[in-house]
């Protein structure tokens, strides 16, 4: 490198250093000056003695300010309700014969499962108790729901007919816990808890009946979740539309139980 190309980068590190130098003992200066302010006023001191202050110490010229502007959060239900929201559809797709088990395995451990799951967790730093409950709890569900269809699938710790509607029942004992908060929330969650409640009766009632009337019933709690899940895109959908356009595009509906 030529001599004089070599001063001129030496010059113009120099000059950077020094302009960074200046800028950090500027923005040092000024705050030294804020602490000397409040000095006499945390003692008490005349007015007075504020204006010598600030002859001594006037503004920087080059203040550094470090305002910071809020970053709006995500809301974590989308995300939630859509996952249970195509889970639960999928899995109606196989109850009335329309579709496989391998898409609802898989989108029971992921989008279901652990999508879900996650989402529940975000919803415990918003404070939402609710959320926070349905979407950590229904996204252990579709995970412990795959996971026992794999498992009669390689017959490691095998269901059988019966257990499944156990642990049907158990689950729809917990929904109408929640079932009853639900109802006043607001009139699309009402819908939906109403639905997926109604929907956990008639499966526990397909696992629990005749043979020859299982098929009928489950077919008829297929039909009967479906709406549930498209009642949970509702939710989902609302929450998009809305602060897409920035006003109540899609309603939620009155609370069932007000006061």
């Amino acid at each position: 490198m030529p001599v004089s190309q070599t001063e001129g980068l030496a010059a113009s590190t120099t000059g950077n250093e020094v302009c960074v130098l200046f800028s950090l003992s500027n923005s040092l200066f000024g705050r030294m000056c804020e602490l000397v302010r409040l000095m006499p006023q945390a003692a008490g001191q005349a007015p007075e003695r504020l204006a010598n202050v600030d002859r001594l110490c006037p503004l920087p010229v080059f203040p550094m300010s470090h305002t910071s502007t809020p970053t709006k959060q995500g809301n974590p239900a989308v995300v939630g309700l859509a996952g249970f929201g195509l889970t639960t559809l999928m899995l109606q797709f196989h109850n009335v014969g329309w579709a496989g088990l391998g898409p609802v395995i898989w989108l029971g451990i992921v989008f279901g499962g652990a999508a879900q799951l996650i989402a529940g967790l975000q919803e415990k730093a918003t404070g939402n108790n609710f959320g926070y409950c349905a979407f950590t709890s229904y996204g252990a569900f579709w995970i412990s729901l795959a996971l026992m269809l794999l498992g009669n699938h390689f017959g490691i710790f095998k269901a059988s007919h019966h257990d499944v509607g156990w642990f049907l029942v158990g689950w729809t004992l917990f929904t109408a816990i929640l079932w009853v908060g639900a109802l006043r929330i607001h009139g699309a969650m009402a819908w939906t808890f109403t639905l997926l409640l109604v929907g956990f009766i008639l499966l526990d009632v397909a696992h629990f009946c005749s043979e020859e009337l299982a098929p009928t019933v489950t077919k008829i709690a297929g039909y009967e979740l479906m709406a549930c899940a498209l009642a949970a895109w509702y939710m989902m959908g609302r929450i998009i539309i809305n602060d897409t356009y920035g006003r109540e595009v899609l309603p939620a509906g009155q609370p069932w139980i007000k006061g």
